[in-house]
């Protein structure tokens, strides 16, 4: 085993230092370039046309989320439901407020839920006396949240 180790050190001492590689012969390194120029035209097409898949693919994945993002824009909102808890989480609605707010749209007969929030006349069926206290007060408090305290109510509050 010993002799096997070195003979592969003379070797490799003969191949570098008895060659004059360490001195600035440059034979070896020429005949290294040589061996990798060989067949350099082959490996050079086939990178290209590696890079090209690649390049082909990341172009298509990018275009196929763009169309999906600009699809999913132009959709809107074809779901009332969905609209309406769009709307609930812009403003920061709890789920019980949620409820009250879509209850409201119920009784007022409403096609799109949403179309509470347009409108503070809507929650002036909240301060009927047949209404429950709490209900009505947590009505009124969601009605200010989203469009201001009413007139009246800011001229007090202001004096």
């Amino acid at each position: 085993m010993i002799a096997f180790y070195r003979r592969h050190l003379a070797t490799l001492y003969t191949e570098f230092i008895g060659d004059g590689w360490l001195l600035g012969q440059t034979d070896r390194f020429s005949a290294m370039g040589r061996q990798f120029r060989h067949g350099r035209e082959n490996s050079d097409f086939t990178s290209a046309i590696i890079l090209s898949i690649v390049l082909a693919l990341v172009g298509v994945t990018a275009w196929l989320i763009v169309k999906y993002l600009s699809r999913k824009e132009k959709a809107g909102y074809r779901n009332p439901k969905e609209l309406f808890l769009d709307l609930c989480r812009a403003h920061q609605l709890n789920r019980r407020e949620r409820a009250l707010l879509l209850q409201l749209a119920q009784d007022h007969q409403l096609a799109q839920p949403a179309a509470i929030f347009l409108s503070p006349r809507l929650f002036e069926s909240a301060q009927e006396p047949d209404s429950e206290a709490a209900q009505r007060e947590a009505l009124l408090q969601i009605r200010d949240r989203l469009f201001g305290a009413p007139a009246d109510e800011a001229a007090v509050l202001s004096n």
